[in-house]
């Protein structure tokens, strides 16, 4: 991910299709049967807020195919933005002739003047080349920044010579190795204020979604925890973020002292990327919580919603009986926005807790492709004593406009069948979307 010339660049990988064991290829080797993703390449999106993200619609823009082997391709990417010029560091896997599936991985470099179109390919490290920490099998780069002469420091994931999925540096000519292992799911490089600072996903079960932060100056591995909204300055920190995190970005606008986190959940790899932001440089000056309410509708009647589906239409006839009495708003750094749910049926003591769960919480909002008509449906599971959910989990299900007034609710559990405690509801808490 780079800023260049006032637009976001997100370089990412595709593929054409999954890998199968069906016919055997021109070589007669035998393609790669495990069903992962086949010829990868590289592609790019764009955006002028970091936010909203079009396609390229001349992607893919770098491919690297011999071809011999289905599992060729493009693997790992990095960018750098150096004398107004776009340098692109990724992985060509070339298949090991005479293999089933077996790969070897090189780091490249291409250079661009407008971000799509990348010329001048450079081989940087050669993976037989002995002389390249964890050289023998497999480099993968995955950050990539200056250092304060403008010399450019390349960190990668090696797997080779006793090295398994290790974090190297590749900096003036040298090379060293800063983790021997468990490096999984890339990672990211940024600057804020002229401090340099690396995120890698460490854990030797990527669905964990360890990460580290790692300080070359003083060789020190920073505490470890689960990827989340914790400040980047305080790594320890309990995380809430219950999703399981595949490949992600991390980036930093230090113009607009914003941060822009892009990840893809494992738990649905086919629903495209996610996205959360923060401000404030390093946890100095995020955003205080705020209440902000709205004007809603005078009153809202539930007969005049259209929902989901029939199981959740139910609400209709449920017993007003919780009080919802507030809604807060947080934003933290390297997190969407935490919705911050004060009910007083939380405790289970009302509510039975089902399969750890008292509550569903609800949102309503007008729908665009409906006349601006009233919709409501549930968004999420609301654990025993649980108040604090993400933003994300209502993109995953509305899409209202920054600014627009939603409604926010709790009920009973209703969102299963199959799972049900009681059949009450809270009032609904009209507020302005802040996203």
């Amino acid at each position: 991910m780079v800023k260049f010339n006032g637009t976001y660049f997100l370089y990412y990988i595709g593929a054409s299709g999954d890998r199968d064991n069906d016919d055997l290829n021109s070589s007669g080797d035998r393609n790669y049967p495990d069903n992962g993703p086949a010829y990868r390449s590289l592609g790019v999106a764009t955006s002028n807020d970091g936010v909203h993200f079009s396609k390229y619609i001349g992607n893919p823009i770098i491919e690297y195919v011999a071809p011999r082997d289905n599992e060729e391709g493009v693997f790992s990417c990095a960018a750098v933005v150096v004398d107004n010029e776009i340098q692109l560091y990724y992985s060509d896997i070339v298949h090991i002739v005479g293999t089933s599936g077996g790969v070897n991985a090189n780091a490249r470099m291409r250079k661009s003047s407008d971000g799509f179109t990348f010329i001048n390919d450079t081989l940087v490290m050669n993976f037989s080349d002995s002389s390249v920490w964890g050289y023998g099998d497999e480099l993968f780069p995955i950050g990539v920044t200056t250092d304060n002469t403008g010399a450019i420091q390349l960190y990668y994931v090696a797997k080779g010579n006793g090295i398994l999925w290790g974090l190297g540096l590749s900096a003036n000519g040298s090379y060293e190795g800063l983790i021997n292992s468990d490096i999984i799911g890339g990672g990211s490089v940024v600057k804020v204020n002229g401090s340099k600072k690396l995120f890698v996903i460490r854990g030797s079960n990527i669905v964990n979604g360890w990460y580290s932060i790692y300080n070359k100056e003083s060789r020190e591995i920073l505490p470890s925890g689960q990827l989340g909204p914790v400040s980047v300055h305080t790594p320890s920190a309990t995380s809430l973020f219950t999703e399981d995190v595949g490949p992600y970005v991390i980036f930093y606008d230090e113009g607009l002292d914003r941060w822009f986190l892009y990840y893809r959940s494992l738990s649905d790899p086919d629903s495209g990327f996610y996205m959360r932001t923060a401000t404030g440089p390093d946890g100095d000056g995020a955003s205080e919580p705020v209440q902000n309410g709205c004007l809603g509708p005078e009153t809202l009647s539930l007969n005049d919603v259209t929902y989901r589906n029939a199981v959740e239409a139910a609400i209709v006839g449920w017993t007003e009986t919780c009080i919802l009495s507030s809604v807060v708003f947080r934003n933290d750094i390297l997190d969407d926005i935490a919705v911050v749910l004060d009910y007083d049926k939380r405790d289970g003591s009302d509510w039975e807790v089902v399969s750890g769960s008292v509550a569903n919480a609800w949102i309503f909002y007008r729908d665009e492709n409906d006349n601006h008509n009233w919709h409501g449906q549930t968004w999420e599971w609301m654990l025993l004593n649980q108040t604090t959910k993400y933003a994300t989990g209502i993109r995953h299900v509305a899409t209202p406009a920054q600014g627009e007034c939603i409604g926010l609710m709790m009920s009973g559990l209703i969102r299963d069948p199959n799972l049900a405690n009681a059949s009450e509801r809270s009032n609904i808490v009209f507020v302005e979307w802040p996203w």
